[in-house]
């Protein structure tokens, strides 16, 4: 008999389990207090799952005599064709982006491609004029885009810009930018900064 007993009250929690549909379950079937912390899984409630004002907020010190602080971002995109891509020194002026004065952590992307079988060199650099982060990338003949990031830390003046700056090294090859950008973010407090 206990045997019997046994099998009809698990059996009949399993159909019970086996029946019910995802998510089928909600704030109506459940009684009050019935969901405790013991039986949350940890990390799974996110901030949104918790009415307003129950979570601790970070405590922002406020001090008048220190401004509140605002990040700024830019970015500047733009390329250039075979037949406009000097093999002079960085003689390609490929993206320019003004930002105003102040510390930059600035990154470009370049795409480069030949597209006749004369593989080159492109050397590219970011800067502001006074100081600059430079990268060499071989284009192969087989017309594939080859990628390549140059990144680097820039104390801005006035009348400064960003710019990318771009040579291939073979002026016989048809060496071209497919695409390249410049972003930059405004960043406070750079210690170390050295050019």
């Amino acid at each position: 008999m206990t045997l019997l007993a046994f099998v009809v009250l698990f059996g009949g929690g399993a159909y019970a389990a086996g029946k019910l549909g995802k998510n089928s379950v909600g704030t109506k079937q459940l009684r009050k207090n019935a969901v405790t912390s013991a039986k949350v899984k940890n990390r799974t409630l996110l901030a949104k799952d918790f009415a307003d004002g129950v979570l601790p907020q970070p405590e922002v010190p406020s001090d008048p005599e220190v401004p509140p602080r605002t990040t700024s971002g830019f970015q500047a995109l733009g390329s250039v064709n075979y037949d406009k891509f000097s093999s002079r020194l960085f003689g390609s002026t490929v993206v320019t982006r003004p930002v105003p004065p102040g510390a930059y952590f600035a990154t470009s992307t370049v795409s480069v491609q030949t597209v006749n079988p004369v593989a080159t060199n492109v050397t590219c650099r970011l800067t502001n004029g006074p100081s600059a982060t430079t990268r060499t990338q071989v284009v192969r003949a087989d017309t594939e885009p080859e990628n390549f990031t140059l990144t680097a830390l820039f104390e801005v003046a006035a009348g400064q810009d960003l710019e990318l700056q771009c040579h291939k090294l073979d002026p016989a090859s048809s060496a071209r930018v497919l695409t390249a950008n410049i972003v930059a973010v405004q960043v406070h407090d750079v210690a170390g900064f050295s050019d």
